[in-house]
C-alpha cells in the first residue's frame, strides 16, 4: 500500500479486531506519527526532498556536460519506531 492509505488501513485492521503488524509503504508524517505511538510495525523512507536532491544533482551533471548514471536507486530504508526521527516525513 502506499503510505498515504496507511491510515485507513490501520483503522480497517482495527474494526476488524486483527492485532498483527501493520507495515507501510512511503515514511509519510501520518505513518512516522503511527510508527511512534506504537500503531504501525514499520515503513520505508521515501523522501520527496531526497528525491528532488537526486533529481538536481543528474540535471547540474547533463548541463554541465559531467557523466551520470543513467538508472540510480535513491536509498528507501526501513524505519522503525525506534529510528522514525531519521525519516523527514515530508509527504
Amino acid at each position: 500500500m502506499d503510505g498515504s492509505e496507511t491510515p485507513g488501513v490501520l483503522r480497517a485492521a482495527s474494526d476488524a479486531g486483527f492485532h498483527g503488524p501493520v507495515v507501510g509503504l512511503g515514511g509519510t508524517a501520518t505513518e512516522l506519527a503511527a510508527l511512534k505511538a506504537g500503531t504501525l510495525y514499520g515503513t520505508t523512507c521515501m523522501s520527496a526532498g531526497n528525491n528532488g536532491e537526486e533529481a538536481i544533482k543528474v540535471i547540474q551533471a547533463i548541463a554541465s556536460g559531467k557523466s551520470f548514471e543513467k538508472t540510480q536507486a535513491v536509498v528507501s530504508p526501513k524505519v522503525t519506531k525506534e529510528t522514525a526521527d531519521t525519516c523527514p516525513g515530508d509527504w
